[in-house]
């Protein structure tokens, strides 16, 4: 599909892949997992910064390395618990921490080209970075921490 192409049955057919997408219990459940981590990062992004005084990149570094270990456990258990998986439990948290950590790259980028380059407050900063980062997060999950086994 070429984007300057875009005519009324593409915009329809890109409107029902995202259908499919948000009917996917499995997507759903990702989804309240990612929204319960964005707040949590967005909760200790504030308290480290305004109260303990750290430095906003790093207690976004803090927050987003706190919720890597409890998202895991929580995606593990219940929003991929019905995957026949492929990688034993150990393999996946290995694979979503190099995930998480690739992510965390990404996410610091962002947030430094929000936050100081172009000087929007750090909360608002970290909020559009979790915008812009949710679909990396999905796909790199999806794909490479929970795989599906192919028999």
């Amino acid at each position: 599909m070429n984007p300057n192409d875009m005519t009324s049955s593409n915009y329809f057919r890109v409107f029902t892949i995202g259908v499919e997408l948000v009917k996917d219990p499995e997507n759903q459940k990702f989804a309240v997992v990612g929204a319960s981590c964005a707040f949590s990062v967005l909760l200790l992004t504030w308290i480290l910064t305004e109260f303990i005084h750290v430095y906003h990149i790093f207690s976004v570094i803090i927050s987003i390395q706190v919720t890597i270990v409890w998202a895991f456990f929580v995606l593990d258990k219940w929003t991929f618990n019905k995957i026949n998986r492929k990688h034993s439990m150990i393999n996946r948290f290995i694979r979503y921490n190099l995930i998480s950590l690739t992510g965390l790259g990404l996410n610091v980028s962002i947030f430094t080209i929000f936050a100081i380059l172009m000087n929007l407050y750090y909360l608002l900063a970290l909020f559009f970075t979790i915008i812009c980062t949710a679909g990396f997060n999905f796909y790199m999950s999806k794909k490479f921490a929970w795989a599906k086994n192919s028999n």
